[in-house]
């Protein structure tokens, strides 16, 4: 904080010295900017939480954020508050009128916070009026209002009253972070120090800014076990504000870091997965592959094979429509390592199963039989679909919403539709195609997606258990009705 004694005129009339074309342009660029930062804003509020904003706050908060930033770049400007808020070029006073030519005061020290004080010594109200910044210089706050005093002395007093109770309510009392790995080796020495308002979110964003490395996407936080406990450990929600977790008997809070290695989000990755054989299976029908294979380039093409690669194109190209327009992933990004085994997965099974269903010794089902499949597996593939729509419609844009009992359509029978839909629709394939690489393909693909069906099976009817006023999961096929 600096002051220094003025008389009431002076004071009224200070300013910072600046070229007034200059002043002016920037002023105008500031409050062009500051208004469509603020429209930004409230689009982003209307897309992503569904809040419409007020004409009358959007004005209100351009305004609140042009004074902001420009009492932050020009803290000398004097700026009449009282027309600010009517007419904010009117406000700004112009240094040649008041003939200040020559004087100037100096800016406070790199991350201090300055008020202009009256200087006059009379039983009237003065004003004070300041810039609050962060360590980094970025103004936190900007305030300004009346109290009673005699003297300079006592402004600067109640100013200071006003700086430390913005300190409070803005929740800049720090808090300890210790951050250990698995082992209980500290990760960082001496820990991180952050607000007391800080979230999960703050505090892997200053992990990834100590460390230069561990991304917060990469960061896996949790709240230390006791040692011998079988307690699976409390992984820390990004949303949630750090005192859910803080220890007030020690004063600290303790968390264990794991890094998960480089990460990829999910539309990355099944973009990648299904891309393969989307591009796979139809180099097999179109182009003569089979030549490198021991067979003339002449063969016989027939119905099954085209409408089999019709079938095929159209669902991984589903799968990708809905993997970027559907879908809505619980957690953002996956390992690195599962693009590799994933692609493995897809791209080998697809070029296995296009070989021999576009093979020159092929030999086709009957027509009734070819009908039968595709029409059922049609039918399960636009059934599909519509299951992820229910799902999609269980989580908020964000992904969050946590689990809940899906209802509706096959979920009224079975826990895990998109799974059944999924498996009966290459049952429908293979009904139609009849190859033993498809069979392969139908018997492996089950048996992963009926232990992830089993899973959430299990962990659904743990959560819905029907006690402390939990609703009772109903009682449904788990994957394979009339199976399972």
């Amino acid at each position: 904080m600096s002051s220094m004694f003025l008389s009431p005129e002076v004071e009224d009339k200070l300013l910072w010295i600046h070229d007034r074309k200059c002043v002016f342009k920037s002023l105008w660029l500031i409050s062009i900017s500051a208004a469509c930062w603020s429209v930004w804003l409230a689009r982003n509020e209307l897309v992503f939480d569904r809040k419409w904003p007020k004409l009358s706050n959007l004005v209100f908060l351009s305004k609140t954020r042009a004074l902001m930033w420009i009492k932050s770049v020009y803290e000398e400007l004097k700026v009449d508050e009282r027309i600010w808020w009517v007419c904010p070029f009117r406000s700004w006073r112009n240094f040649k009128e008041v003939g200040l030519s020559g004087k100037f005061w100096c800016p406070p020290c790199y991350g201090g916070v300055k008020f202009n004080v009256c200087g006059v010594a009379c039983e009237d109200e003065v004003w004070c009026g300041g810039v609050l910044r962060r360590s980094d210089g970025v103004a936190r706050a900007l305030f300004s209002g009346p109290f009673k005093a005699k003297d300079s002395f006592a402004a600067k007093v109640g100013a200071i009253g006003i700086t430390l109770d913005m300190f409070f309510e803005m929740g800049w009392k720090r808090m300890k972070v210790t951050l250990v790995s698995r082992s209980g080796r500290e990760f960082i020495n001496g820990g991180l120090e952050l607000p007391d308002s800080a979230t999960v979110a703050d505090l892997q964003e200053a992990i990834y800014k100590r460390t230069k490395k561990f991304y917060p996407s990469r960061q896996r936080l949790t709240v230390p076990v006791p040692p011998g406990s079988k307690e699976r450990p409390v992984v820390l929600n990004y949303k949630k504000s750090l005192k859910d977790y803080f220890d007030e008997k020690q004063n600290k809070l303790t968390v264990v870091f794991k890094d998960l290695g480089p990460q990829v989000s999910y539309s990355t990755l099944f973009f990648f997965e299904y891309l393969g054989p989307l591009i796979l299976y139809p180099i097999f029908y179109y182009f003569p592959m089979y030549k490198f294979f021991g067979y003339g380039e002449d063969r016989v093409i027939h119905p099954v094979q085209t409408y089999a690669v019709y079938y095929w194109c159209f669902h991984y190209l589903k799968r990708i429509m809905e993997t970027f327009f559907v879908h809505r992933f619980s957690h953002a990004t996956s390992p690195l390592s599962n693009v590799f085994w994933n692609c493995a997965y897809y791209w080998l099974f697809g070029s296995y199963i296009a070989y021999y269903v576009n093979h020159p010794l092929y030999t086709p089902v009957g027509d009734l039989q070819m009908k039968i499949g595709f029409g059922f597996g049609l039918v399960c593939q636009l059934s599909n679909l519509y299951c992820h729509i229910i799902l999609k419609n269980l989580r908020n844009p964000d992904g969050s919403g946590g689990y809940q009992i899906p209802h509706g359509f096959l979920f009224n029978i079975v826990t895990c539709a998109n799974y059944t839909t999924e498996i009966y629709q290459w049952l429908g394939f293979n009904i139609a195609t009849q190859t033993v690489a498809g069979y392969v393909f139908l018997v492996v693909a089950t048996s992963i997606m009926t232990n992830w069906a089993l899973t959430k099976h299990r962990r659904l009817k743990k959560l819905f258990d029907g006690n402390e006023g939990r609703p009772k999961y109903p009682r449904r096929w788990v994957i394979l009705p009339p199976f399972l």
